[in-house]
């Protein structure tokens, strides 16, 4: 049995690299890591409704909880939890019931968002086409369902639970797509990025492992199972290939996240895009991607 290094008649519940620390000491250093990350990037200010993307899994619930235990200290005028049902048969149900336990646990006004009444259509039938990149199409739709959503809830912050490697892959995504006009979003706070709700991240210098253990500990209950369509995606098999390189070089999401901050932040700065001649929403084409795939899948 080991003891928390800062209070030696603790035992030690959790781990930072292999320093053992009670659960205490491990919740005040990854809140203070989320603390630095929101002061660095201006990511809210003082009265700011901000506005959680809650998916019932370990990360957006994390996220949840600690914003809601920050709020005072980071001057939160008020949360919002929005759920999105993309229409998954077998699996949104679950994390719908584990996302509304979640938010009336904690008193935090909750939304469900679903992609039928937005959009007209489910991923199912989406899948069903047999359409390739199914999970870029419902990450475009995502993102537009999540901004109608806060829009319509008087949000103007949308806070996401991306980890450290989530940042890291989507940023060699990005790389490996060949477009570097998206590395913008890679940012820890858009709010440079015209005609768009800001999005934030949080966890921006907090790993995956981190996250989970801040929510085990915190007694979270998330849904576990991934989504049936990831099986596929270029996102899974970036991540399987940053794997095999963390064996070789452990701290590659830190360095890709130091990459990040110094090419793509700056990027955030006076980013703008046409109107959608469609919706209105902003779009680096005539018709954004949003409209593109509702007039396909119509």
């Amino acid at each position: 049995m080991f003891a928390c290094i800062n209070h030696p008649e603790r035992r030690a519940s959790a781990s930072s690299g292999s320093t053992p620390l009670c659960a205490q000491c491990f919740f005040s250093l990854v809140e203070k890591k989320a603390k630095t990350a929101i002061e660095r990037y201006g990511m809210i200010k003082p009265g700011d409704r901000v506005c959680v993307g809650l998916s019932g899994g370990k990360d957006s619930s994390a996220l949840l909880l600690m914003l809601k235990k920050l709020a005072p200290m980071i001057r939160i005028s008020s949360l919002v939890a929005i759920t999105l049902d993309e229409g998954i048969s077998g699996y949104r149900d679950e994390a719908i019931q584990i996302a509304k336990s979640l938010t009336e646990r904690l008193g935090i006004d909750h939304t469900i968002i679903r992609f039928r009444d937005l959009f007209g259509v489910e991923l199912d039938s989406i899948a069903s086409k047999n359409i390739k990149n199914l999970c870029s199409t419902c990450g475009v739709l995502r993102r537009r369902a999540l901004d109608i959503a806060a829009r319509e809830a008087g949000c103007n912050v949308i806070a996401t639970g991306h980890t450290r490697e989530d940042n890291a892959q989507t940023f060699l995504m990005n790389l490996v797509r060949g477009e570097p006009q998206r590395l913008a979003r890679t940012t820890p706070n858009t709010k440079g990025i015209e005609g768009f709700i800001p999005r934030i991240k949080p966890f921006w210098y907090i790993n995956e492992r981190e996250v989970a253990l801040y929510a085990y500990l915190s007694n979270v209950q998330f849904q576990e199972n991934a989504c049936p369509y990831r099986t596929d995606s270029l996102r899974l098999q970036v991540l399987t290939t940053l794997k095999k390189i963390e064996k070789i070089c452990p701290n590659v999401s830190i360095a890709l996240t130091r990459s990040i901050e110094r090419s793509a932040c700056g990027l955030s700065t006076g980013y703008r895009l046409k109107s959608c001649m469609i919706c209105g929403y902003p779009s680096t084409k005539e018709i954004c991607k949003a409209c593109q795939l509702t007039i396909g899948l119509a």
